[in-house]
């Protein structure tokens, strides 16, 4: 096996384990076994939801209705 072999099979599987990674972080499952029951994870999601709600009121513009209504004037 040469060494452009075994740099593609390191970086596939660094690739394939963060988007895993990615995949478990994103997810809101309270519960996570992995690997037939070999890894199990219990999750406090509810901070985890407080915070995702709280950075979507952020990117709502408060003001969007207000401006609605004024020109509808």
């Amino acid at each position: 096996m040469d060494a452009s072999t075994t740099y593609f099979i390191i970086a596939s599987a660094s690739a394939f384990g963060g988007a895993l990674l990615k995949l478990l972080y994103d997810s809101k499952c309270s519960h996570l076994n992995i690997c037939f029951g070999c890894v199990e994870l219990e999750r406090d999601i509810k901070s985890e939801v407080e915070v995702e709600e709280h950075k979507h009121q952020e990117r709502r513009p408060s003001n969007h209705t207000d401006s609605l209504e004024n020109n509808s004037a």
